[in-house]
């Protein structure tokens, strides 16, 4: 995920220290990359900002796409103490404007993803659901609390409030084109059939939820492939990881009923994997 995304900053965005710094990683020379960032102490930098004042905060916000990229590349390069700065610094640009819904929202992301600190991360999302303006944020927000909630015995039953909150608004924005013909907006669709998967694989009747599992991810193909057909290659990643979870719960009706394991699904798996083969191809050199 963060080799994905290392090769799709826009250099345009970034200082010349973090451009030179993608360029080591690009050869390989990860350690050195990190080592130009270490001496940059960018992270010290952006705390010590008053961001009150006009031009302190155009500068912090300048610094920004730096910082992100020195927080991936620490992810990407792995180990407990990349891990931690990686933290530090997202922590640090969420604190730099509470108010910035993506900011905090990027935050609770890493928490999710790196730390596993589910409960952290839904107060930061709630922060962000407070301060958002935009509907499709919003729907992603509510997406990602229903998924924490999935993932908590204490708020599970709460899950499908929140998914379904995040589905009535997608389903609305899909009735304008300016949504519905943009690649964005279909992959992030396609993100919320696998986040409501994961609540229904987590159900008591384990045949039911891997029944609806399977359906939900099937009906989140179409989203995941229109958003490669707006914009391809880009979305390839994605698509692939939305195929995996697919080819997962269909698979686990085996362990529950082997008998649902006909010739009918293993074709239909095989035939997703084909596509997604050859959707593959249609991706540039760095996307593969």
């Amino acid at each position: 995920a963060y080799a994905y995304a290392l090769v799709c900053y826009n250099r345009d965005d970034l200082d010349q220290m973090s451009i030179n710094a993608l360029a080591l990683v690009e050869q390989g020379r990860v350690d050195e990359a990190l080592e130009k960032y270490r001496d940059a102490q960018l992270g010290k930098l952006l705390q010590g900002l008053d961001f009150r004042q006009d031009r302190e905060r155009r500068e912090m916000e300048a610094m920004i796409p730096s910082l992100r990229l020195n927080a991936d590349l620490c992810c990407f390069a792995g180990g407990e103490d990349n891990l931690q700065r990686a933290g530090e610094i997202y922590h640090s640009i969420a604190l730099s404007d509470t108010t910035n819904a993506a900011y905090a929202a990027d935050y609770a992301q890493f928490l999710i993803n790196n730390t596993l600190q589910y409960d952290k991360a839904d107060k930061w999302l709630h922060l962000a659901l407070r301060h958002s303006t935009d509907s499709l944020q919003q729907a992603e927000l509510y997406s990602k609390i229903g998924l924490i909630c999935t993932y908590s015995s204490e708020k599970i039953q709460a899950s499908p409030e929140y998914l379904q909150k995040a589905k009535t608004i997608y389903e609305n924005l899909s009735q304008q084109d300016s949504y519905s013909n943009d690649a964005h907006f279909n992959i992030s669709y396609a993100d919320l059939f696998i986040n409501m998967s994961q609540y229904w694989i987590l159900q008591p009747d384990i045949y039911e939820g891997a029944t609806n599992a399977s359906d939900l991810l099937y009906e989140g193909f179409g989203y995941a492939r229109k958003a490669v057909e707006l914009q391809p290659g880009k979305y390839v990643y994605k698509y692939m990881e939305l195929f995996k979870h697919y080819a997962i719960s269909l698979h686990e009706f085996d362990a529950y009923d082997p008998g649902m394991k006909t010739q009918e699904s293993l074709d239909a798996i095989t035939s997703l994997l084909h596509s997604a083969i050859d959707i593959s191809k249609s991706a540039d050199k760095k996307d593969r």
